[in-house]
């Protein structure tokens, strides 16, 4: 039986910088010898992993209808997991990450946007039906869900205990 998972959170690009010679202080330029964009976001990242692995993923979370965001749905596709429950809302801009990284240690830099919208109303029924585990990634980004999801949460396990 495949075991079948709902993810909610975050999905957005990480812009790495490898290959500093330093990090950067204020007013200096520091060259790289690197760069990739890659998916990021903690759950977009669980998400993939879980789908290549053969678990039946649904992800849910809020991205801006823009390049970025139609990007990271596309990304999430072509590793099998549903983006079913993914908003591509266009009063929002996918939120972002810059990675600097000299090899011996990394900064991060994070434009939220997008990352922290994912509303309750987001999460239906319909998605969470016959879910075996479900994963909130980020949940200290996740400032909208912060109110409802100590109420409905126990709730949520239970019914899937239950089955």
């Amino acid at each position: 039986m495949r075991r079948r998972v709902v993810t909610v959170g975050d999905a957005n690009p990480d812009i790495i910088f490898t290959g500093l010679t330093n990090m950067p202080r204020a007013e200096q330029d520091t060259l790289a010898t690197g760069l990739e964009v890659v998916l990021g976001g903690q759950t977009a990242t669980i998400s993939r992993a879980m789908a290549r692995l053969g678990l039946e993923v649904t992800f849910v979370g809020r991205v801006g209808d823009d390049y970025y965001g139609r990007w990271a749905a596309e990304q999430l596709g072509a590793d099998g997991v549903n983006t079913s429950g993914m908003v591509l809302d266009p009063g929002l801009r996918t939120g972002a990450t810059a990675v600097l990284s000299t090899g011996a240690e990394r900064a991060f830099v994070t434009y939220v946007g997008s990352i922290s919208e994912i509303r309750r109303s987001d999460i239906t029924a319909e998605i969470l039906s016959d879910a075996d585990h479900l994963h909130v990634g980020s949940y200290f980004l996740q400032r909208r869900l912060h109110p409802d999801m100590l109420r409905d949460a126990n709730r949520w396990v239970m019914d899937i205990c239950n089955r």
